[in-house]
This record gives C-alpha cells, sequence and structure tokens, in this order.
C-alpha cells in the first residue's frame, strides 16, 4: 500500500467510502470533501493498495482556530502554522483493520513535524474517540463543537515535539 496526494480520479472512491463510514448525519457533499483538497493539496491523501483501488482517505489543513471548522461548509481559505486539523479520515470497509488509518495518520504527522506545527486536532465522531487515542490524541474539555458532528462528537488533540 502506498499513501499519495489526492488527485482528481480519486473522488469516486472516496465519496463511496465515505457512504460506507458514516451514517448519514455526517456523510459531507462532494464539493464540501474537495475543498479541503483545494485549499490544502499537500495534506489530503488516498491510501492505494497494490492493485490501484482506494482502500482510504484522509483530508485535513492549517487550522489555528480554537473551534474546529463546520461539517457541510466549504473551506475557501485556511491559515494556521501553529495547528493543523484533521477533517475526515475513513477507509473502505475491505482495507479495515490492514493499517490503513495509520498509514495516513503518519503522513500527516510527517508534514506536521516539518512544518514546524505544534499540535493537531480533530473531531472523533461515531465512537472513534479510542481509536484516536490509541494513535496519541487525547480529548479536550470544550463545548466549541457544532452539534453538526453529532451527539458523542469529542474535540481531541496531539500535541507535537518538534
Amino acid at each position: 500500500m502506498k499513501v499519495r496526494a489526492v488527485v482528481e480520479s480519486d473522488w469516486d472512491s472516496i465519496i463511496k467510502i465515505q457512504a460506507e463510514a458514516y451514517h448519514d448525519g455526517v456523510v459531507e457533499s462532494i464539493d464540501v470533501l474537495k475543498s479541503k483538497s483545494l485549499v490544502s493539496p499537500k495534506t489530503c491523501f488516498v491510501c492505494e493498495s497494490k492493485d490501484g483501488e482506494i482502500a482510504g482517505y484522509l483530508l485535513s489543513h492549517p487550522w489555528d482556530s480554537p473551534t474546529p471548522p463546520k461539517l457541510f461548509q466549504p473551506l475557501t481559505k485556511v491559515s494556521g502554522q501553529h495547528q493543523h486539523f484533521i477533517h475526515d479520515m475513513a477507509v473502505s470497509s475491505k482495507a479495515q483493520g490492514k493499517g490503513v488509518g495509520r498509514l495516513l495518520t503518519k503522513k500527516v504527522f510527517e508534514f506536521t513535524q516539518r512544518q514546524g506545527v505544534k499540535r493537531i486536532n480533530l473531531v472523533a465522531v461515531q465512537g472513534s474517540s479510542s481509536y484516536w487515542s490509541s494513535l496519541g490524541f487525547a480529548p479536550l474539555d470544550s463545548n466549541d463543537v457544532s452539534s453538526t458532528y453529532g451527539d458523542d462528537a469529542s474535540l481531541m488533540e496531539m500535541q507535537l515535539s518538534n
């Protein structure tokens, strides 16, 4: 498996994987998802299997605000040198348990450390907090998560040592 930047031909697979992974409440439109890649193409990735099939994706971007971006709204610009935000990561049901998520997050960790970023934030949804905790993320006491993320959403952060 290899991790590479998202290209235009990946979007059909990304939409399919998103539909597999998320319940209807947090499924975003293709335009909203693409906006992440348009504003931060160097930090949006897919994991491709040896046969060329997309096994998972991760969309992330700089984000220095303490409040996470809302779901369902396209990003038109991002800024930030101290904090990075993982907006979305999903793995195909066929690739579950094969380390795809770890490969994708490793790519983000490498990029952010090279850039001198101090922390990475995300909103864990659908009971995924324990997965993100296993990667080093810790929950934050915050009421800044939009209700669009769902009732069980948890703002999480990883402090990076640079």
